[in-house]
């Protein structure tokens, strides 16, 4: 077989010549978001202003809390699983909610340097075109690697990335299994990617069975294309790295936007209070939330990062809004309210004799005390059964109860010793 005659490609995939991306677009694993509590913070502000007791507050809280949590959740069939939008674990987050709502750019969080490709994954943006993969049913004499799958041949001038476009597309057509035994798994990051022996390449990655985050990791098969005679282009920038992890430490580093995360609680909680079956505090647009008033709240605001965007938004199974205590104003210290007693002076009880606890017992049916039962001759019963004119006589057991009369009274005599030693030590 000559591979170079064939010179005829019929799709073109991932990178052309300008561009090339890095294939990790998962964002790292967060805690929850610290906007959760915010919200909390501000409805808890607003129900204490017209609440008339404790009882109401509470009750205002919830309602209001609920009715925003139900609307949040509602919004997560309404996004693509992107990475900024749904955790790993396919988590609705903050950046979710509100593009979901409109008050966030789907691009509108991504630092320099970063872009969506359109199959909505997080890639970096190079000039480099050594990274460049392509793809097509004949194999051509243009890249030094190539490997097949799924009656495709994928070539390029870099041997890792051209198995990290054959692992993405066996992720897109087979799905990716994580564990022993291997179970069907979500890929959550790529760890690695090593040469191996006989011409593979080794791709390591962590995975979600379930919820629960499991490693896996692939062999791909690249070989070298000999009919390739051309120089390599000289390597650009190295984007081989983590692009969620890229996204996650940027954003850490910039301060939260109160104004955008007022637009955001104001158009969720604008849509939760229109619903018919909304039990919450009143919520108009002729009084929205402010940044002001979510800074008087939450002081603690300014210190946060646009990385709470990215987390998920949920707080616990049902609701995304974390409802703070409120404080009754007391400052007594509990020892106060309760001082400590000194130690009660018990009286000392004597162990009672044997004599003595059995006496109740002996004072029961006085009247039955001297009763004697008179001897009487017994016979051991027998039957008669008639049955087609003859009379069968039913006296078997007589012999088996007479001959072992001994055993059963001994067996009852025994049962009652052990019931009086009980009664007589738990006394």
């Amino acid at each position: 077989m000559r591979m170079g005659r064939y010179t005829r490609i019929l799709w073109v995939l991932v990178t052309l010549s300008l561009i090339s991306f890095s294939v990790h677009s998962i964002l790292p694993l967060l805690a929850r978001s610290a906007i959760g509590g915010v919200i909390g913070r501000v409805v808890a502000s607003r129900a204490a202003a017209v609440a008339a007791n404790d009882a109401v507050y509470l009750t205002m809280v919830n309602n209001t809390s609920r009715a925003i949590a139900v609307n949040a959740a509602s919004r997560s069939a309404l996004i693509p699983s992107q990475a900024m939008l749904k955790s790993g674990a396919n988590v609705l987050t903050w950046a979710g909610v509100g593009y979901s709502l409109g008050q966030l750019r789907n691009d509108e969080l991504l630092p320099e340097g970063v872009v969506i490709d359109d199959k909505g994954n997080y890639v970096f943006k190079s000039d480099d075109i050594s990274n460049t993969v392509v793809a097509g049913k004949e194999l051509t004499s243009k890249y030094p690697y190539y490997s097949y799958y799924h009656e495709k041949y994928y070539e390029g001038f870099n041997r890792h990335m051209v198995a990290k476009k054959v692992f993405g597309d066996i992720q897109l057509i087979e799905g990716l299994t994580c564990g022993f035994p291997p179970k069907a798994c979500t890929l959550s990051a790529i760890i690695s990617v090593s040469d191996a022996a006989f011409d593979n390449v080794l791709i390591e990655y962590e995975g979600y069975v379930k919820k629960e985050l499991v490693g896996g990791s692939y062999s791909i098969g690249v070989s070298e294309n000999y009919d390739y005679h051309s120089e390599n282009p000289s390597p650009g920038e190295n984007n081989d790295k983590d692009v969620g992890k890229f996204i996650s430490d940027t954003l850490n580093s910039l301060k939260l936007d109160v104004d955008k995360l007022a637009n955001v609680l104001n158009s969720l909680w604008m849509e939760a209070a229109s619903k018919p079956d909304y039990e919450g505090l009143p919520f108009t647009s002729s009084n929205p939330v402010t940044a002001n008033e979510i800074k008087a709240v939450a002081p603690e605001v300014i210190n946060l990062t646009q990385q709470e965007w990215i987390k998920p938004n949920q707080i616990h199974e049902n609701s995304p809004v974390e409802i703070p205590v409120k404080e009754t104003g007391s400052t007594t210290e509990p020892n106060e309210v309760f001082p400590e007693s000194p130690e009660p002076d018990y009286p000392y009880l004597e162990m009672p004799s044997a004599m003595e606890i059995l006496q109740p017992f002996n004072q029961f049916f006085p009247e039955y005390k001297n009763l004697r039962l008179p001897s009487r001759n017994a016979t051991c019963p027998v039957w008669y059964i008639p049955f087609y004119g003859k009379e069968y006589k039913v006296d078997s057991h007589c012999p088996l109860l007479e001959d072992n009369r001994g055993v059963f009274k001994a067996i009852f005599l025994l049962l009652w010793s052990f019931i009086s030693l009980r009664k007589l030590l738990s006394a």
